[in-house]
């Protein structure tokens, strides 16, 4: 049988080197009793070994114990840690590991406390916090240029990087930047920023490999000032739009990209990066729909809807007749957007058949219940009605009885999603529509022979015999 506590207590809380980033950071340096107790760990740190802790050290013990906190101590620390510079190949041991293997090396500084370790590649690859950032290209590409002995790239990087502050990664998080705006910009600011970024690394790329010269290298100036004018155009398109209804965000972007029929209608929208009227019909999301809550409440409480709520599926609405209890009414978001969005617009082209053949009953128990009672009430003064229990229920099964001749037919529950339209017609047009339908029923049957096959009815009778 397997131990699971066995186990537990060798799962690891901090590993050597995670442990030694923290015992040189800034967090060890204000808090001198965490750093006595990491110290006295040789390695690894293991829950088993928090138990030798545990009386002497109760702050510490917590703190090392919740995984959360463990987590927070190693990503803060790492932040705090940059690379410097490349140390020649050397035998010396890594700082954080121990591995004396590791011949590419890196010098990483700590810009709080100005610590400095000697740190192997594959070891600050471990901390995705830590700033790998050298010579504006990663010390992982450092390494492999050192590897293949391409001394001369290495140096144009370097000075391309010194003249500049630029490079690979300058390159990313420019990207990066354009793709963090959350709304969406047109087609036009897309087309400038992949020349700008295009213009800029073919430069960067030439140099490096020796295909220009210094002189032409002066372009790259120009390159810098037309990416410092296009983020002021986006910014400022940014704080134009930003709370204007109709603009276009990353996550509608998104939502049409990943929805092949609308991909069309995304090309349209990103001309001006505004969600025009003949568009909006296709932008069935929620973050879109909800700008418009207020506009859908007053125009659908003039026929008696009164919004719940919106999530990502449906549009709900509470809907009031006569004197009865509260129905739940809705319809798919792709649905509402299809035939109401033009409201989106400040037009108010609705009527009740339009709002009423569109929502549909909630499907939930007492909601059924509550519209059984509507359409009874209806058919009150004649002899038929329908019923449901709780089986029934479950079976998504009703029957329509009468009530003097004991005779019923069983229906799908869907049938009663057909008889919207008694919510808002006049009660002599409601009745119509459901003496229609019940004329129309051929097969009944009797409740005498119902209750012959009736499995309940067997086990009450059985249940009162005794052995």
């Amino acid at each position: 049988m397997i131990n699971i506590k066995k186990i537990q207590s060798k799962k690891t809380v901090l590993t050597k080197p995670q442990k030694n980033l923290i015992l040189q950071s800034s967090i060890c340096d204000r808090d001198k009793e965490l750093k006595s107790v990491l110290n006295l760990f040789k390695g690894s740190i293991s829950v088993c070994d928090l138990e030798s802790i545990k009386t002497k050290y109760k702050d510490q013990y917590d703190l090392l114990s919740s995984a959360d906190a463990v987590n927070e101590m190693i990503e803060v620390s790492s932040k705090e840690w940059r690379s410097k510079e490349y140390k020649e190949t050397t035998n010396q041991p890594c700082e954080l590991c121990g591995n004396p293997h590791s011949k590419e090396k890196f010098i990483i500084l700590n810009l709080f406390n100005h610590n400095e370790m000697l740190v192997g590649s594959s070891c600050i690859k471990k901390f995705p916090h830590l700033d790998n950032n050298l010579y504006n290209i990663t010390t992982d590409e450092y390494a492999k240029l050192i590897k293949s002995h391409q001394i001369d790239k290495i140096e144009r990087i370097i000075n391309f990087d010194k003249r500049f502050n630029c490079g690979n990664i300058t390159f990313k998080e420019w990207k990066n930047k354009y793709d963090s705006y959350e709304i969406s910009l047109p087609t036009d600011y897309d087309k400038d920023f992949i020349n700008i970024l295009r213009k800029s690394k073919s430069i960067y790329t030439s140099y490096v490999s020796r295909k220009i010269s210094e002189l032409d290298l002066n372009k790259f100036t120009g390159c810098l000032k037309e990416y410092e004018w296009f983020v002021k155009k986006c910014e400022k398109f940014v704080h134009e739009n930003s709370t204007d209804k109709y603009i276009c965000t990353k996550s509608i972007e998104n939502f049409l990209i990943n929805t092949p029929e609308r991909k069309g209608i995304l090309n349209m929208i990103k001309e001006t990066a505004k969600i025009r009227k003949d568009m909006a019909k296709y932008v069935c999301k929620k973050e879109f729909i909800k700008r418009f809550e207020d506009r859908i409440m007053d125009i659908f409480s003039k026929y008696n809807l009164v919004l719940k709520q919106i999530t990502d599926e449906i549009i709900q609405f509470e809907y009031k007749y006569k004197t009865f209890d509260t129905l739940l009414l809705q319809c798919s978001l792709k649905e509402f957007t299809m035939k109401f969005s033009n409201i989106f617009y400040d037009m108010n082209v609705l009527n009740k058949g339009d709002i009423f053949d569109t929502l549909f009953i909630t499907i939930n128990r007492s909601n059924i219940n509550r519209f059984i009672e509507i359409l009874n009430h209806i058919l009150k003064n004649t002899k038929y009605y329908f019923y449901i229990d709780y089986d029934m229920y479950e079976r998504e099964e009703i029957e329509l009885r009468t009530s003097n001749t004991k005779k019923f037919t069983t229906i799908d529950m869907d049938i009663i999603y057909t008889f919207n339209k008694v919510l808002y017609l006049e009660m002599n047009e409601s009745k119509q529509i459901l003496m229609d339908y019940i004329n129309s029923v051929k097969v009944w049957s009797n409740t005498k022979d119902k209750d012959k096959y009736d499995i309940g009815a067997i086990d009450k009778v059985w249940s009162t015999d005794s052995y």
